[in-house]
């Protein structure tokens, strides 16, 4: 499941690489975060960096950076609990909610990692390549719990980003 996963995030990412800035691009890096090519899911650097620069809270940053750590070692329950923690500080930091959603689908949580992409879509405001990966992850959970009406509306959703 996790092959089809990756497989539907390259072929959006793909397809999006067209209309999206540069800047905004996905990381292909095929050791980021410890990860083959296959395995990555979509994450622009420039999220990560708005995160970074973004937040005044030290605890926050700090608790992302451990979280980060944990990703490049595959520990997803150790990124959750940390995440999880830096989300208490501050609930509405969108990139940390997006990179939280991703550490709960890696678990295979797919509820919870729907529900954090959302809610990550709720506070991206105009950062298309975080939308984008957040209904990039809604289609994939949707999908996987067999809820096809669901994730053709993240698809459509995808579709819209694109254009």
């Amino acid at each position: 499941m996790l092959h089809r996963f990756c497989l539907v995030l390259c072929c959006l990412a793909a397809a999006s690489c067209a209309n999206l800035n540069p800047s905004t691009t996905a990381n292909t890096d095929p050791n980021a975060g410890g990860l083959n090519a296959a395995e990555q899911v979509l994450l622009p650097a420039q999220s990560l960096a708005l995160v970074e620069r973004s937040t005044s809270n030290a605890e926050v940053y700090a608790l992302w950076e451990r979280a980060e750590q944990a990703f490049e070692t595959s520990d997803y329950r150790g990124a959750v609990d940390l995440l999880g923690r830096a989300l208490e500080l501050d609930a509405r930091e969108a990139a940390v909610l997006s990179r939280y959603a991703e550490a709960q689908l890696r678990l295979g949580d797919f509820a919870k990692g729907e529900q954090a992409a959302m809610s990550s879509n709720r506070y991206a405001g105009s950062d298309r390549a975080l939308r984008y990966r957040n209904w990039s992850m809604v289609h994939y959970a949707r999908e996987s719990r067999g809820n096809t009406v669901g994730a053709k509306e993240a698809l459509r959703r995808l579709q819209l980003l694109n254009s």
